[in-house]
């Protein structure tokens, strides 16, 4: 296919210009790529700010070690040890909260921990055999771990 492209319509200066088929095939090809390559990049700068600009959340972990008083025999001193299988229940009754109510049982070391995922105020009850320490309070703060101690007295 020819056409003439004529400068201000003056047909003295009309030069006659090839636009074949593969000529403009070849254009619409490197167009389709650069728009590809451009969409791509979008696209990865888009996923990039999201995720940058997300808040990431650290845990907030409260460990509460629960000890019972033990008598030496040999020397007939008293002293802490581990209380075993203890019951710590952790809980948080606001209304309009996330709802929590868990129950986490000692391990050999005396130590129950509960990780959540915000800041947050819990409560919790420890309770071992007859003895029961209820309504404690424990503020848990993102990336930090809280520690408390309980020891049981009968």
């Amino acid at each position: 296919m020819y056409f003439w492209i004529c400068e201000n319509n003056h047909r003295k200066t009309c030069t006659e210009t090839n636009f074949s088929p593969t000529r403009l095939r070849n254009t619409n090809t490197r167009m389709h790529k650069f728009r590809t390559i451009l969409g791509y990049a979008v696209v990865a700068t888009t996923v990039l700010v999201v995720a940058s600009s997300c808040k990431k959340n650290n845990e907030a972990k409260a460990i509460i070690t629960v000890l019972k008083d033990s008598v030496n025999f040999v020397t007939g001193d008293t002293v802490e040890t581990p209380a075993v299988q203890a019951s710590v229940r952790f809980y948080l009754d606001q209304i309009g909260a996330e709802h929590i109510d868990t129950i986490i049982r000692t391990n050999s070391g005396g130590k129950a921990e509960f990780v959540w995922f915000e800041d947050a105020i819990i409560q919790y009850d420890v309770s071992y055999g007859s003895f029961q320490s209820l309504e404690n309070f424990i503020i848990l703060e993102q990336g930090e771990t809280v520690e408390k101690t309980v020891v049981v007295e009968f």
